[in-house]
Order: C-alpha cells, then structure tokens, then sequence
C-alpha cells in the first residue's frame, strides 16, 4: 500500500480537505449507534467540516474567538473540531460531563463566544478559505495540574502539528489501521494520539460508543482494530474476556 502523507502541511483543517481529495471513500470516522455501524468517509468529513465552519463564521464566530466544545466521544466532536479551526477560532474542549458551574467558569474564563454540544446542529452557509494558520492558537486545554482550579493552556496549530508528526515517527499508524478511541477527546493525549495522528495516516477512528470488556472485544475482533489507547486495568480485563 503507499501510504501517503501530506507535505508541508501548516494546518489541521487542510490535512482533512487533503485527505478528502487523496482518499475521498476511506472511512475516517465511524461508531456504533442504533444496533449498526455509522461511517463517515474523508470525503464526508470534509463537506461537514466546511458545511458547520461556514455556519459559524455565518453566525458571527470571528478569528480568534473562544468556542467550547462539549461532547461525548463520537464522530460529530472531529467535525465541530475542524470546523471551529475552519472559522478560524480556538476550540475549548470540555469534559461532556461537567457541571453547570465549572463550565460557567470555564465560559467566562476564556470569553467564550459560543458552545457546541451534542444537540447543536446549524445551517450551512458558503465561504472560500479556512481560516486557521500555523501560529493561531488552535486549543485551550483547560487542566488542572497539581492544584487549584483548572488553567487554560494555550496551544497552536504549529505545535500541534509537530507533536502529530512526531507521533507518527515513533508510533507508525498507516491507512489500513483503525484505531479505538475510548479516552475522552477533551484530553490532550486522546486528541493527538487519537484523532490527529491517525487522520494524519489517513486510518480510521473508531467510536464503540461502550466500555463493556465483552461488548469492546466483540466490536474490536468485528472492526479489526489494530490500535488504541488504555489504562493498564483495561488491558488486563479485555485480556481476560478474551481468553474466557
């Protein structure tokens, strides 16, 4: 297989319009949902990225803007992602389940403009050019550290980008490998290890939408899943379930 990789790429949401133009039909996400298997192609993926960055920039989102982004893991947070980056704003990921208050704090904190959740859903609207470049700040991470309350760590595109390289160095994902994401996509591991870096090798991200040992066996042997990340804890289980 040749496994192709963008050059000189200095934005995340042109490694999605790349990959759709190089590899349209490649499943780039997909989940479990209603007893079957929803995918959604990089061709797909693109035309919803631009479809909901437009909607934004239509709704007033303006470069640089604060947009929190609270979800579960599926393959709508990849698209409100990109999208958020396509308008040229900061994506804010949340814990989707955070209370009330916190996520206040975290709103006024960084002035968030707008929050995407689950439920958002927008009109499309037209426009030519995404908008995020090399030096924007792509994410502010919200964590805790050792003490006190959380503090938003800001990250850009070029830092991004480099760490997906150098992930794919040393961890050499490829287009046939589907990776299962389980962790949450608000963590800085799960969003580079586990989304990032595999769109950046053209593979597929996978949502089993459970943490059930048996129900995550079943769907990994059915997938194929060749990749994932995981606590030590439920590696032993899932060992143990398939070995019952």
């Amino acid at each position: 297989m040749n496994h192709q990789r963008p050059s000189e790429l200095r934005s995340l949401v042109r490694l999605i319009e790349w990959r759709a133009e190089h590899v349209p039909d490649r499943v780039a996400l997909s989940a479990w949902a209603g007893g079957g298997w929803r995918e959604l192609t990089y061709q797909a993926l693109w035309r919803n990225v631009e479809s909901l960055g437009s909607s934004l920039i239509a709704h007033g989102v303006a470069r640089g803007d604060r947009v929190v982004l609270r979800s579960e893991s599926r393959p709508e947070w990849g698209v409100a992602f990109f999208a958020i980056l396509y308008a040229g704003a900061i994506a804010v990921p949340v814990d989707p389940r955070i209370d009330e208050g916190e996520l206040q704090r975290i709103v006024e904190h960084c002035g968030a403009r707008l929050i995407l959740t689950s439920t958002t859903t927008m009109a499309p609207a037209s426009i030519s050019e995404p908008r995020d470049r090399p030096d924007d700040v792509a994410v502010i991470a919200y964590t805790s550290g050792t003490m006190g309350n959380p503090k938003g760590v800001m990250i850009t595109t070029a830092s991004l980008l480099y760490e997906i390289r150098s992930l794919s160095a040393v961890h050499d994902l490829k287009e046939d490998d589907v990776f299962l994401s389980i962790l949450p996509l608000n963590h800085l591991l799960e969003l580079t290890c586990g989304l990032l870096s595999v769109l950046y090798a053209g593979g597929e991200v996978l949502y089993a939408g459970t943490l059930l040992p048996a129900d995550l066996a079943e769907k990994m042997q059915t997938r194929g899943v060749t990749s994932m990340i995981a606590v030590p804890a439920l590696y032993r289980t899932l060992k143990k379930t398939v070995e019952s």
